[in-house]
């Protein structure tokens, strides 16, 4: 996993794909007050970022993390076997 992926302009041709996890800026905002940023520090930290619509618009895969731990675990369990049946292809 490559947090700032995008942001440090990986040569994408090293990869067979990207998957992108985004969430809703005030759920991020929410996660990050939580372990225990300043509202600053949080607002700094996703600023310092590409927006979350981007990095879904760049990637090939996108994963949403508006829920819980166990739907981001169903959605990723789902991806994999997706990505598996296409390399079998």
């Amino acid at each position: 996993m490559i947090p700032l992926f995008f942001e440090v302009e990986w040569p994408r041709r090293e990869w067979d794909a990207v998957i992108a996890v985004v969430a809703d800026e005030a759920l991020q905002m929410k996660r990050l007050a939580k372990r225990a940023f300043t509202v600053e520090e949080a607002r700094q930290r996703i600023a310092a970022q590409l927006s979350c619509e981007e990095k879904a618009r760049l990637a090939d895969y996108v994963l949403n993390n508006n829920g819980s731990v166990e739907m981001l675990q169903v959605a990723t369990e789902d991806l994999f076997a997706r990505l598996l049946e296409k390399r079998n292809e």
